[in-house]
């Protein structure tokens, strides 16, 4: 009998996708024991023959020792630049191949595209002529299937693995993935918490393709403690993979695909980020500085042991980045059961946004790293504290010529709980109030001795003042002028 080959062809063209996608490709082992199978990726001009259960390299052109069965049976990453994928499946007879099955036999002989999401199947009309079913439509022919094949997100071990309750299981940007949710029943996602074993995601979640789910719905049956190992594994399931009834020694024997997963990816549980008690924004000390704040009050105070840090991202409401600010350090106690961070930066008056998520590194979180897009920013606003202003209420001249009995009554208003205080100036010169009367000022404290509080909270008279023209400004206790 010769020694036959099936050789999987992988077409790619460039269409710019910016994710990685892997093909899960499959094939039942004939019962004939001659036969091998290879994949080829003819962009690298590379074959490579996979023994079932060994994963070793042949040399092209290898003897098969007799006995021995060849299977191509792995998940092929896609990269971007690749797509989409085109698979033709060949029969090598030595030195000469002939296309006998192609992944949907269109009647104008072009190869169709692999697509996301769905799975193609191949099956024998006779002993190497193939159908090519794309099941998504119909599954009638599934048991005769030989090979199947579907092209899914391709996930990879994250370096930041530290994942609380409510994180994204993937939420780094090579794992995130904006497809909609398919529900793929061949492959089967499945948890190890705290080595434990291996169990299957919850039912609703646990053929979902992309994986949006978060570590709490995925360990929504768990007792989920800080510091406890979580693993991952994604692999084909069995139960609804295709099968083929074959004769062995004249006994009928179900041939399911060999398992194919990704490597187990590992993460570790951490604490919840702390939740948000309240904001409470600082106003400008003045309607005309630019030094408002505010203070983010959260329900507990970092896990400063296991090295905790706040993040936070500050936007204004039109999602426009400001700035970010981190802290390892315990938060202020506000004795009320809330801790606080105090944001450092200055800030005008204005709509904002801001976002907070906690993590085990001593620095910031990049602003486009997906995990911020997950997180549900907090509203507030920081306004203009009142304007400072006053008017002349009442005048009244000298009544007799050097008595220096003339007068100003001023009113002010502005911040409710603020006082006020007057500078008087006579012909352009400042002037000083000695006990008795009005003066011109030489001093060098002209700020210190030359401002005079109202008599009341908001109204006062300036009286002893002679013959003249004067000026008067007003400032409150927080040194805001009226302008």
């Amino acid at each position: 009998m010769k020694k036959i080959l099936l050789l999987i062809l992988l077409f790619y063209s460039f269409l710019g996708f910016g994710q990685e996608y892997g093909v899960w490709f499959s094939t039942l082992i004939n019962n004939s024991r001659y036969e091998s199978f290879n994949i080829r990726n003819v962009n690298e001009f590379t074959i490579k023959y996979l023994r079932q259960g060994r994963g070793e390299e042949a040399i092209i052109g290898g003897r098969v020792r007799r006995g021995e069965s060849y299977n191509v049976s792995e998940v092929v990453k896609v990269e971007s630049e690749r797509m989409p994928v085109q698979i033709k499946i060949f029969r090598y007879e030595y030195n000469s191949s002939t296309e006998i099955c192609r992944y949907d036999s269109g009647s104008n002989g072009s190869i169709p595209e692999l697509k996301k999401y769905q799975y193609y199947g191949a099956y024998q009309k006779s002993r190497y002529l193939c159908d090519g079913i794309e099941i998504i439509r119909s599954r009638s022919k599934e048991k005769k299937s030989t090979c199947f094949g579907i092209m899914l997100p391709y996930y990879t071990q994250p370096d930041d693995n530290l994942r609380s309750r409510k994180d994204l299981l993937f939420k780094t940007q090579e794992n995130i993935f904006l497809d909609a949710i398919v529900q793929v029943p061949e492959i089967v996602w499945e948890y190890n918490y705290d080595n434990k074993g291996f169990k299957h995601f919850p039912e609703s979640i646990k053929h979902n393709f992309p994986m949006k789910s978060t570590v709490g719905e995925i360990l929504i049956k768990e007792n989920i403690q800080v510091g406890k190992p979580l693993k991952i594994k994604v692999r084909t399931d069995k139960s609804n993979l295709f099968s083929k009834v074959v004769s062995i020694g004249g006994k009928e024997i179900i041939r399911f695909f060999p398992e194919l997963s990704l490597g187990i990816m590992s993460f570790n549980i951490l604490a919840a980020s702390p939740e948000l008690s309240s904001i409470k924004p600082v106003k400008t000390t003045c309607n005309y500085s630019i030094n408002g704040g505010f203070t983010l009050n959260l329900k507990r105070d970092l896990y400063t042991s296991e090295k905790e840090t706040l993040v936070m991202t500050l936007y204004y409401d039109n999602n426009v980045l400001i700035n970010q600010e981190f802290t390892s350090s315990k938060l202020t106690d506000n004795k009320d059961g809330t801790f606080g961070y105090t944001w450092k930066k200055l800030l005008d008056a204005g709509n904002y946004k801001v976002k907070f998520q906690t993590h085990k590194k001593k620095e910031g979180i990049d602003k486009d790293d997906p995990s911020w897009s997950s997180l549900i920013p907090a509203d507030f606003v920081i306004t203009k504290a009142n304007k400072v202003k006053f008017s002349i209420t009442n005048t009244s001249d000298e009544t007799c010529f050097e008595k220096n009995n003339g007068y100003i009554n001023i009113k002010a208003e502005g911040e409710g709980e603020r006082t006020f205080l007057y500078q008087l100036t006579k012909e352009q010169v400042v002037q000083f109030y000695n006990g008795t009367s009005w003066v011109d000022y030489s001093g060098t404290k002209v700020d210190e001795k030359t401002w005079f509080p109202f008599i009341s909270k908001n109204n006062t008279k300036i009286g002893n003042l002679a013959k003249g023209n004067y000026r008067v400004k007003v400032k409150d206790s927080k040194s805001c002028f009226a302008r």
